[in-house]
């Protein structure tokens, strides 16, 4: 089932979006953040058989800082008013547990325990949340921690209350979503999502028109973003998941952030797991993990792309080339001379795909010793940064991240730039300072956003099987500011402006 929340301060407010959404198996009322709520208005709501009542305490992530007994008083009425169930925090007092049982049983009540810390899933503490919600007379269990890595999903998934009670397992946080989407995987009864227009009362909570989609196209093949923290700025599963919905698909995809991918795939397999996109750190690891390779990873020693190989293991592929030359080729006439300015991930993919073809390639780098071991393991030729201003180039690429603070330019000094091609692998802003100065000064900028959607959509038929083209992808993607697609630019550490940028590979 599918519990709809939200955040209404009022009980007027609270009843029409109960109102307003029928067809909601149940509600959760959350009378902690209701301003001025009595026990009489709680008798008064609509639909009392499909209400979860609860009246969170601060210490358990709620807002209720009133007394106990006038708490007790609410979760009262709402029993005696023939709600369908009563969340209470495992930590409530005891009286407030004994009153409750003794007056209406424990059918009705659901015990739960939350931890909101940072670190939340170790064994350690889902040991203890789970003695905790155990040792309450209530017919059904709730346990909630956060999750910061999509491996501690197991688990939490393993977790089991030592008899036949029902135990909702939610993991909060982005990390958690799998659980959230396929809550029959976890073995919960129900998920959370929140109301259509309300903002969410518990981190990582997915929004009702979501979990409907997924429902109703039986959304059951997951495809994830395995990457660092950052993969919660990918415009991926906006704009995936909206192609999913508008081809009938029953694909679904979500940003799984991990210090683990091998682990964090193995958890993930029982999902529905039939692919993944991999950004930074780890691409290098999905290539040694990965059975077999493409040509284009095994040259670069990096996968962007992990399929399923059909025995068990999986194939990985790197897109990243696919997306610059899709983005340069209808600018460039024949064999160009293009410079390539960075020495990290990014530009070692942007390197190897343009001498393929038949480029001549510069590879522009603050290190000298870093641009010249790329352009002997890859082809070109190594520039030092500070030789940009006399260099000739049909074309330039940006593989640094210089320029995502929509302040900064890898191009510090005037150039010309009529007759010139410019990509800039950032892909928020679109319009970076790199590419404003380009366009002013009668050059042909193409945005970081249009490889993406080139090696995006490699990904996607790769994945799923299913051709699209990359026009499709890029206007699917919000605008500036709805999500920054920050494209990774996580720079490689040596603070010289030579990091890889990574900005295309955080799709499909």
């Amino acid at each position: 089932m599918i519990c709809v929340t939200g955040s209404e301060p009022t009980v007027g407010a609270l009843a029409s979006r109960i109102c307003a959404l029928p067809e909601a198996p149940l509600h959760e009322a959350r009378l902690d953040l209701v301003d001025h709520v009595t026990p009489e208005a709680v008798s008064a709501l609509p639909e009392r058989h499909r209400l979860i009542v609860t009246c969170r305490t601060a210490a358990e992530g709620g807002q209720w800082r009133g007394a106990e007994p006038a708490r007790l008083a609410l979760l009262d009425a709402a029993l005696e008013a023939g709600a369908r169930y009563v969340d209470v925090e495992a930590a409530a007092p005891d009286e407030t547990w004994q009153a409750l049982h003794s007056r209406h049983g424990g059918e009705r009540l659901v015990a739960s325990g939350h931890h909101y810390e940072p670190i939340g899933a170790t064994p350690e503490i889902l040991a203890g949340l789970q003695r905790r919600v155990t040792g309450r007379p209530a017919a059904t269990l709730k346990v909630a921690v956060r999750i910061d890595d999509v491996v501690d999903l197991g688990g939490l998934r393993r977790l089991e209350p030592g008899d036949d009670r029902p135990l909702v397992r939610i993991g909060m946080g982005l990390a958690g979503l799998p659980g959230r989407v396929r809550y029959d995987v976890m073995g919960s009864p129900w998920t959370y999502a929140t109301a259509p227009g309300t903002a969410a009362t518990a981190p990582g909570q997915v929004g009702w028109d979501l979990v409907q989609a997924f429902a109703r196209r039986k959304a059951e093949r997951l495809v994830v973003l395995v990457g660092g923290d950052q993969v919660g700025g990918s415009p991926g599963p906006q704009v995936y998941n909206a192609l999913a919905a508008a081809e009938g698909l029953p694909w679904y995809y979500l940003a799984a952030p991990t210090a683990d991918v091998a682990r964090a795939l193995a958890v993930l397999d029982d999902f529905g797991l039939r692919g993944a996109s991999v950004t930074m750190p780890h691409k290098a690891a999905a290539a040694a993990l990965a059975a077999g390779l493409d040509d284009n990873a095994a040259r670069l020693g990096a996968a962007n792309t992990l399929v399923p190989d059909g025995v068990g293991g999986w194939t990985g592929y790197n897109t990243d080339g696919a997306g610059v030359i899709g983005a340069l080729g209808p600018h460039l006439e024949g064999p160009s001379q293009v410079a390539v300015l960075g020495t990290g991930g990014a530009a070692r993919a942007a390197v190897a795909e343009l001498t393929r073809v038949g480029h001549q390639v510069l590879v522009v780098g603050r290190r000298p010793e870093a641009a010249a071991d790329l352009a002997r393991d890859l082809g070109g030729t190594p520039v030092a940064w500070q030789d940009l201003t006399s260099l000739r180039f049909d074309a330039l690429v940006n593989a640094t991240p210089l320029g995502q603070d929509g302040e900064t330019s890898p191009v510090e000094v005037p150039l010309e730039w009529r007759g010139r091609v410019v990509l800039d692998m950032v892909i928020q802003p679109r319009w970076t300072p790199l590419l404003r100065s380009v366009r002013a000064g009668g050059g042909v900028p193409v945005v970081g956003l249009t490889m993406w959607a080139h090696q995006g959509a490699a990904q996607w038929q790769l994945i799923t099987g299913h051709g699209v083209a990359p026009t499709r992808l890029a206007g699917l993607v919000p605008p500036d500011g709805d999500g920054d697609g920050d494209g990774d630019g996580d720079g490689d550490g040596d603070g010289d402006g030579d990091g890889d940028g990574d900005g295309g590979d955080d799709a499909p």
